[in-house]
């Protein structure tokens, strides 16, 4: 029963980073676009939960993915992010 709910937690974790990946990338590029790269948080928290609601996940699962992004905000730079996303698999 706890491998299940591990397990159950590590898909959802992996399902949420792969799509804050796509998010993050396609924000980027449509900045690039636009010749400007304005980052707001609230945007990248709104793409995590537009693609959450997506994929069906629970709203207590997108609160505690949102409450987990505030903390890593506040101590994540910018480049520090688009390193670790340059350098992930997804």
């Amino acid at each position: 029963m706890v491998i299940k709910a591990l397990d159950h937690w590590t898909k959802m974790l992996d399902d949420i980073e792969k799509q804050l990946a796509k998010a993050y990338k396609a924000g980027y590029e449509q900045s690039s676009i636009f010749g400007f790269h304005e980052w707001s948080n609230n945007g990248a928290m709104g793409y995590a939960i537009m693609a959450m609601e997506q994929l069906g996940y629970e709203r207590v699962e997108i609160k505690r993915v949102i409450k987990g992004l505030y903390r890593v905000f506040d101590k994540t730079t910018i480049e520090q992010a688009r390193n670790h996303y340059n350098t992930s698999d997804y």
